[in-house]
């Protein structure tokens, strides 16, 4: 397969002197109009980002009467982006872009189908659609509008808004189930819990699997400033600390497995980068970071946080007494799609039908899932078959180019930075709950897009 940017658009950044001498008029506005519309992106880019984490505090705390207008917020953003990277054609070309906008074109004649034969409504089929395919070009767009500096930025704004957030996190650890801090959406849902008393903590989402993938890209990004010293001293070290506290404090007052895998996979990602360093004594130096990041961490949650630790080794207990073990239950992700297999139509049960969106506006019991937990599996009986292998090879594809980019990026610069985001985001695009879960499917497609523009500028870089 092609890499992700093997003919990308030769977006420009800045028109020196020189250069706009050597432009005809129409040239020169066209060139001036394209980095106009760059710059406008790459604002609009954080603009859905930070959506995306404080939309729930809108949604559960400010105007829960409004929480599903709320949701779709984030939308006529996405789409003013679409509008400016056409009309400049700032995006980068790629394989499973094409796949993917493929495979978006060539459902809507099974929507018909599903909509005359199964008696699904347009609105959960345009909400289906929506969850597959909506962001997917956006990753892309970012993939060629974002530059060096963006991503220091990126990375800078993270961190400070980290402090903050883990104040919040904190709070609402300590504060009982029926405390306002931890109210969700409906404030007589029951609110989901470690222990009896202590709550999963949710920050400013509506649900722990925004939080979960929150806290783990928080500390994937607080990582990377460790191993960058450049992202270091953008910080300050006061800063740098004070993130990195709030860091693990969330990861250990999270209460969900979930994120403590998805720390551990973020340091073995860490520690590819420094394989490509020259020198042993430089590569053992740059490999104790991660390393020591899990050793710092894991004293922390034992002695700081050790109520915390105490609290999520009864909730592995229990779990393991009513699931089998955590591996089992991981392993299961991948293979539940074999149980499935022949019981879907050539063209599935309907575009959106298993999901959260689906089952609501089709006034189903969320308490139980119509087709089924795991993605894959819903995932092939809503598409079909024939639809469900392209949108596995989709997710499978991208995931194995995203990773290849990103050691091409550490081999080329040892830049660590698009490596720990690789690590962080791969399992959710894999199979996580992308197409189920709002905030998932969000999170999944702009850190795609965010590790490819990092993988890019590492690509470009020299060591």
């Amino acid at each position: 397969m092609s890499s992700f940017w093997r003919a990308s658009v030769n977006v420009p950044r800045r028109i020196g002197g020189l250069q706009a001498a050597a432009l005809e008029p129409r040239q020169l506005g066209d060139a001036l109009r394209a980095l106009r519309d760059r710059r406008t992106i790459v604002r609009l880019i954080f603009v859905v980002y930070w959506l995306l984490i404080f939309e729930g505090a809108l949604r559960k705390w400010v105007f829960p009467q409004y929480n599903k207008i709320i949701f779709f917020d984030r939308d006529p953003v996405v789409l003013a982006i679409y509008y400016l990277a056409a009309r400049s054609r700032i995006v980068s070309r790629s394989a499973w872009l094409t796949l993917g906008m493929a495979l978006s074109v060539l459902i809507l004649p099974a929507m018909l189908v599903q909509l005359a034969t199964s008696g699904i409504g347009v609105t959960v089929l345009a909400y289906g659609w929506r969850n597959y395919f909506f962001y997917l070009p956006l990753a892309f767009v970012m993939a060629a509008a974002l530059e060096a500096d963006d991503l220091r930025r990126f990375v800078r704004q993270n961190c400070l808004v980290a402090i903050p957030m883990a104040l919040l996190v904190y709070v609402q650890y300590l504060s009982p189930p029926t405390a306002f801090v931890n109210r969700g959406i409906d404030v007589h849902a029951f609110v989901f819990q470690v222990v009896t008393g202590v709550v999963r903590t949710t920050a400013t989402f509506t649900f722990t699997a925004g939080y979960a993938l929150y806290a783990a890209s928080v500390f994937a990004i607080v990582l990377s400033t460790w191993m960058r010293p450049d992202l270091g001293r953008l910080l300050g070290r006061k800063v740098q600390l004070a993130a990195s506290f709030a860091a693990i404090s969330m990861v250990a007052l999270s209460g969900s497995r979930t994120v403590f895998a998805l720390v551990l996979i973020i340091v073995l990602a860490g520690l590819g980068g420094p394989l490509f360093l020259r020198g042993g004594s430089a590569r053992l130096r740059a490999m104790a970071v991660p390393l020591g990041a899990v050793l710092l961490g894991g004293l922390v949650f034992l002695t700081v946080f050790h109520g915390a630790f105490h609290d999520l080794s009864m909730r592995e207990r229990s779990a393991v007494a009513q699931e089998g073990s955590t591996t089992t239950r991981a392993l299961s992700m991948f293979t539940s799609v074999a149980n499935v297999f022949g019981k879907a139509p050539l063209l599935g049960y309907g575009i959106g039908y298993g999901t959260n969106g689906g089952m609501a506006a089709s006034d189903f019991d969320t308490t139980n899932f119509r087709l089924a937990e795991d993605e894959w599996p819903r995932t092939y009986l809503e598409l079909g078959p024939l639809y469900a292998v392209g949108y596995f090879t989709l997710r499978i594809g991208l995931v194995v180019s995203m990773f290849l980019a990103a050691l091409r990026a550490a081999k080329a610069s040892t830049d660590p930075l698009p490596l720990l985001l690789a690590g962080f985001i791969g399992i959710t695009v894999l199979n996580g709950e992308m197409t189920m879960q709002g905030t998932i499917n969000g999170y999944a497609w702009l850190f795609v897009g965010f590790t490819l523009a990092a993988a890019r500028v590492g690509s470009l870089a020299r060591r």
